[in-house]
């Protein structure tokens, strides 16, 4: 039943999130301190899934998914609904990961078309662990990672250029994240609640991190950019042991 529940909720709380984003309510943060996702859900640790049988496991996947949105419109290859890039007919976005994998491998081409983007790909996914993105992919939208609450390790590839709206947000296991070279913006509330952080580094060609970017992340302490990085006044909102930015000359 514990478990169950903990699925639902999971579920209720997406459909929330959703609803919210659609409609730009994540301006006002004034209640931030009364989330906390961990303690309210239960689910954080996966073990609760661990438990489910395949049918349970089966059905909780499916009602996940329906709750994400209206990704079943679009087309699927594999374990991948996606949609065509209309400035390039040759690349696709992922819009969801529909497998059952713990670690996740994301294929660089989905029905002969190549895996630029990726855009709520994984969007709530209380499963998955470990993703490795392929060399391909150039984009890391908005909410792809959103609230994986037992992601812990994501393999980011030289080419990566964006890190969209909420693209790590909620990811509260993530202690570590290898950022490229070739990233050059961080979007708003990009690592919103990833409350494992203690330091990021950004390589040379970062231009700007955008309005509450770190919003909520609990123990970081420092980041290290390159001079001339515009970062937003709000970035570093309720981010109690922030204490140093460190910035490098990007031609050294």
């Amino acid at each position: 039943m514990k478990r169950l529940f903990a699925v639902f909720a999971a579920l209720l709380f997406l459909l929330f999130s959703l609803t919210s984003l659609a409609e730009d309510d994540f301006d006002d943060f004034d209640d931030f301190d009364d989330f906390d996702s961990e303690e309210e859900m239960d689910w954080d640790d996966g073990e609760d899934l661990e438990e489910m049988s395949e049918d349970e496991f089966s059905n909780a996947k499916e009602a996940m998914n329906k709750a994400s949105g209206n990704h079943q419109d679009f087309l699927k290859d594999g374990d991948y609904y996606y949609d065509l890039l209309p400035e390039d007919e040759t690349s696709c976005k992922l819009i969801r990961y529909d497998g059952i994998d713990w670690d996740v491998v994301v294929p660089d081409s989905v029905a002969g078309l190549k895996t630029t983007v990726l855009d709520c790909t994984f969007s709530n996914n209380a499963m998955v662990e470990t993703v490795e993105l392929p060399e391909s992919v150039m984009i890391i939208d908005n909410m792809t990672f959103w609230m994986c609450s037992g992601l812990t390790k994501v393999v980011i590839p030289e080419g990566v250029t964006t890190l969209g709206r909420c693209a790590f947000g909620g990811c509260g296991a993530l202690e570590n994240l290898v950022l490229p070279e070739s990233l050059e913006t961080v979007g708003e509330m990009v690592f919103i609640a990833c409350n494992s952080f203690t330091e990021i580094s950004f390589g040379k060609n970062l231009k700007s991190i955008g309005s509450n970017a770190f919003t909520g992340c609990e123990k970081l302490e420092k980041i290290i950019v390159p001079r001339g990085t515009e970062i937003a006044e709000d970035a570093f909102e309720q981010c109690p042991m922030m204490s140093e930015v460190v910035y490098y000359d990007p031609v050294e």
